[in-house]
């Protein structure tokens, strides 16, 4: 039997600034009323979790057992102590550190209200031996982000979107698990090599943590793994991703009697705008498609690239998230399609298209310029981002006549019909740069001046 006791009386104050980031994670939980016994102690961890934050801030004294289903933290001054239900405990490192997962104890010290869940403050610690870990609770993504399955010992499946070492502490990895359709951050108290598990469905055993507000409001759920626990992969992915067969954008997201959107895909097309770190648009035949991805490698307008990612909705036409990509060569710069009605625009979501129209409005944002046009009797919004303060050409007036070129973004009604055809109501469009705009002339009398000055690319 082992026995740790606090050397000095724990204050709430020491309390919350030793528990916050003792997993390097948040805590929440339900509140509530508890009527305490006639001794004054709460002795089953379901009380704790019930308390309200008043009652909590009273510190009613606490005397619990069961077995720590976490380690000790990065910090070594908090746990995750179980039976029947989870409490997050912390105290001293001295009191905290050398208790061990899987350990069965006897605890005493005082509730606290924690940052937003209750959690006790540990005062005394009594090792009795121990015990196994007990199985976790399914859970989906949800129920995690309800709130009450806060500091719960909790499983759940879903499909892998990325896997990193943390920067800084290459012992542990991050996860981002897609649980249908949320994304599910996920902490790993072990090392696994970059892409480790990508694109695999696998089923995760870990603690349930949220993050929250200074309000006490939860801002989103996480999952912390515990050293040793086991990922069970119940679908592997290919370990070559780029020898998969390439996949039409027409294809994307298309009905099939088996077909899942979750797992990710080859794309190759060429690049019609980048922008680093952030997006890259490419064009495939006839179709435009719109990569989310945190690569910084450069790409030139014209380069051939393949594309690995993971589909999903996006405004109109499918997205990629997630995305990669591998440069296969550089190219001439795409030409953009001349859009002659609404119904062309539909059809060239995501790709670089043009339009001859009336400038009508110049307004600047706080990361460019807006520039609205008359085009065939339909105003079409143009956004350019520019650094602050930049300056549009002069030549660009209200009532010039332009021609723009830009990627399209069609834009739907969100109260469209529950199912069926969406039909699209307007669209926008996204210039690349100042090049993307020619001055065709001005009207006077109702005619058009020859045009004089033209920009380029």
């Amino acid at each position: 039997m082992r026995v740790v006791t606090n050397p000095r009386a724990v204050g709430t104050a020491h309390v919350k600034s030793v528990c916050l980031l003792a997993l390097g994670l948040f805590s929440v939980a339900v509140g509530g009323r508890v009527a305490l016994g006639q001794s004054g102690v709460l002795t089953n961890i379901g009380q704790i979790r019930s308390l309200s934050p008043e009652d909590a801030g009273r510190h009613p004294p606490v005397h619990i057992s069961g077995v720590v289903i976490s380690d000790p933290g990065p910090e070594g001054n908090a746990i995750v102590i179980w039976n029947d239900a989870s409490v997050y405990a912390g105290g001293d490192r001295a009191l905290v550190e050398r208790i061990k997962r899987g350990d069965f104890i006897e605890a005493a010290g005082k509730a606290d209200p924690g940052g937003f869940a209750p959690i006790v403050a540990l005062e005394s610690v009594r090792v009795l031996g121990t015990k196994e870990i007990p199985p976790p609770i399914p859970a989906s993504y949800a129920q995690l982000a309800d709130g009450h399955m806060d500091a719960q010992w909790v499983e759940i499946a879903g499909v892998v979107r990325s896997c990193e070492p943390l920067p800084g502490k290459s012992w542990k990895t991050t996860m981002r698990l897609d649980t249908g359709g949320n994304r599910l951050l996920v902490q790993i108290d072990n090392y696994h090599a970059s892409g480790a598990f990508m694109d695999a469905e696998v089923r995760l055993r870990g603690i349930c943590f949220n993050q929250y507000n200074r309000d006490r409001q939860a801002l989103g759920p996480s999952l912390l793994i515990p050293r040793g626990e086991v990922i069970d992969v119940t679908k592997d992915s290919s370990h070559d991703a780029y020898a998969m067969p390439v996949t039409s954008i027409t294809n994307l997201m298309r009905f099939t009697p088996a077909s899942s959107y979750h797992h990710r895909v080859h794309l190759r097309g060429i690049v019609t705008h980048s922008e680093r770190g952030q997006f890259i648009w490419i064009r495939e035949g006839e179709r435009g498609l719109r990569v989310l991805t945190d690569q910084t490698q450069e790409l030139a307008d014209g380069n051939e690239v393949d594309v690995l990612g993971f589909p999903a909705y996006g405004g109109y036409t499918p997205v990629i998230e997630d995305g990669v990509f591998r440069k296969r060569s550089a190219g001439a710069v795409p030409a953009p399609v001349e859009l002659s009605s609404l119904t062309n625009a539909w059809q060239h979501d995501a790709d670089l298209v043009s339009v001859d129209g009336w400038l009508l409005e110049t307004r600047a944002t706080s990361d460019g310029w807006l520039l609205l046009l008359s085009w065939n009797d339909t105003q079409v919004r143009v956004s350019l981002r520019l650094p602050r303060n930049a300056a549009l050409p002069v030549q660009w007036r209200v009532g010039s006549r332009v021609r723009v070129m830009g990627i399209c973004s069609v834009q739907t009604d969100p109260s469209g019909p529950l199912s069926g055809l969406l039909e699209p109501q307007s669209f926008q469009l996204l210039m690349r740069d100042l090049n993307d705009c020619w001055y065709c002339g001005e009207a006077h009398g109702g005619r058009l001046e020859e045009p004089s000055i033209h920009w380029r690319r």
